[in-house]
């Protein structure tokens, strides 16, 4: 999503974007992205990507200083996907196996809280005129709509030309170039990029949980899920399949 939201600001120019918002945005949770930000004026214009809980951002975002951009993912898939990307970046016991890491992602252990608390969180702000919400299964289903939403959200409506070189920009396969299992080229030095593996992008898929979950494992999680999405309407939007 940081790819799209950052070349519809540049109107369709991916280079001018690397250049006007960076390669490779890191997140806001990263202390040097913290004090790399402090060094930027604060009158221009700013991507900033982050995991960071609802309740930790400024008031401010929501009360028109920032527009943001927020997706949510179905819980099933997102623990696949978070437990293959933590394979490199594991120091603790919980995220040795699967069976462990399931365990520690449905709790109010996880770093960054539970899927559940999260997006629950987050879901409150979705008729907020500064808040833009989509899912990944759409972006998957039909990117050029939500692209087109998007554009009309961030003010940068766009032509036919630059729509298409956005879908293209987002397509799977492009992304999966430039993050080919290690940081990007020229976001760090060669050295550092050649020393630390970096598997942001995976298969990308929808429904691949059911490659990872046994049969008692997902019963349990949905029982899980019925109990903590009870009277929500952030329910109706979640796909596990399309």
């Amino acid at each position: 999503m940081a790819e799209i939201v950052k070349t519809i600001l540049a109107n369709g120019d991916y280079e001018k974007a690397e250049r006007m918002f960076g390669i490779h945005l890191k997140p806001l949770e990263y202390i040097d992205t913290m004090i790399e930000l402090e060094k930027k004026p604060r009158d221009k214009q700013r991507v900033i990507v982050t995991h960071i809980q609802e309740e930790l951002l400024p008031k401010a975002a929501f009360n028109g200083k920032a527009k943001i951009v927020f997706v949510v993912r179905n819980p099933k898939d997102t623990v696949v996907s978070y437990f293959h990307f933590a394979k490199t970046f594991r120091h603790s016991e919980e995220f040795e196996t699967w069976e462990k890491f399931l365990q520690c992602f449905t709790s109010e252990n996880m770093p960054g809280r539970s899927w559940f608390n999260f997006n629950l969180n987050y879901w409150k702000h979705r008729n907020e005129k500064n808040f833009y919400l989509t899912n990944y299964e759409d972006m998957k289903l039909n990117i050029r709509s939500v692209i087109e939403e998007l554009a009309v959200f961030l003010g940068h409506p766009t032509s036919i030309d630059t729509l298409e070189k956005l879908v293209n920009i987002a397509d799977f396969s492009t992304m999966k170039k430039k993050y080919d299992g290690k940081l990007p080229k020229n976001s760090v030095p060669d050295k550092v990029r050649e020393a630390i593996p970096f598997y942001l992008l995976r298969k990308g898929q929808v429904g691949d949980w059911k490659n990872q979950f046994t049969v008692a494992q997902n019963e349990a999680f949905d029982k899980l899920y019925e109990e903590k999405m009870k009277g929500s309407s952030l329910k109706d939007r979640i796909k596990f399949q399309i």
